[in-house]
């Protein structure tokens, strides 16, 4: 009898993949109920988790962006709810999470990340918590095979920039290059500042988890001699000159930015990938920087 051990292992591999992204929206999901309350718990637990994107907790009511719509739940939460999520997710210590609380969010250990709104002591912390916008990290395995030879050809990587509006996929589509680019064999560095580029990264991928972009573009590119680094949301001065040095010194960069259409030329990036502003994680073009 004879076994097609190529076949089979690729089915393993997909089978052990699908187990995979099943756990991890399963640890996910269980680290989004841990800091819920139990009547918002028992108002989504029947839903689809891999189609829930965001849970929005505000006084004046609950809604939650679903399959990319915005629905408003029969459910209400109060004050101390609203806080009660914060210190969960915060493992009872405010004080130590407020490096993330001051600049208006706090991430989970999963990839989850909490935007918060409040009163504002500037420079020290975000208090009195009044809304709360819960973002559920969500992988898209390939969706950023169909433009990949543009940006890997030729044994080389191509600086590209990613862009689109908020919530419209940015760091998703990131973090499928990240793992593509690092499939392929090139050592890849993840700034991973805000804790959002968990999940399958790739083999040959290091992950420096908070630092911000000019530790990583300077200390982490000198130490861990990457081929390229990738980073989420360019939004500083500081942020444009990080990612023009490691280019100039000859490290290949993979980023994203805010936006609809490119507003800022950075110095030696070569292409960009524009997202659509009307459909989710959608390549609206591709073009020479």
């Amino acid at each position: 009898m004879h076994i097609n051990t190529k076949n089979n292992k690729s089915k393993f591999r997909l089978f052990s993949l699908h187990n995979w992204f099943r756990k991890k929206i399963k640890l996910s999901m269980q680290e989004l109920f841990d800091i819920l309350p139990t009547s918002l718990v028992k108002s989504i637990s029947s839903l689809s988790m891999d189609k829930l994107m965001e849970v929005r907790l505000r006084r004046s009511g609950v809604s939650i962006n679903y399959c990319g719509k915005f629905r408003r739940l029969n459910v209400s939460v109060s004050a101390k709810e609203i806080e009660d999520v914060i210190v969960k997710a915060a493992k009872n210590s405010v004080y130590a999470y407020n490096d993330m609380i001051k600049n208006g969010y706090i991430s989970l250990e999963h990839g989850i990340r909490i935007g918060v709104c409040g009163e504002v002591v500037p420079g020290k912390t975000i208090k009195n918590f009044t809304s709360l916008n819960i973002r559920i990290p969500h992988e898209v395995k390939n969706c950023a095979s169909a433009v990949f030879e543009e940006i890997v050809n030729n044994g080389r990587v191509k600086s590209t920039l990613i862009i689109s509006p908020p919530g419209f996929g940015k760091t998703t589509f990131l973090r499928d290059l990240v793992r593509l680019v690092s499939d392929c064999g090139f050592n890849v560095l993840v700034c991973d500042q805000r804790y959002e580029l968990s999940g399958d990264l790739g083999k040959n991928t290091d992950s420096m988890r908070g630092a911000d972009k000019e530790f990583a573009f300077s200390r982490a590119v000198r130490y861990m001699r990457p081929d390229v680094i990738a980073c989420d949301e360019l939004t500083e001065e500081e942020d444009f000159v990080s990612v023009e040095k490691a280019i100039d010194g000859g490290v290949k960069v993979l980023c994203t930015m805010h936006g609809e259409r490119m507003t800022k030329k950075i110095r030696g990036m070569e292409k960009i990938v524009q997202l659509s502003s009307t459909s989710v994680g959608k390549v609206e073009r591709i073009y020479d920087a």
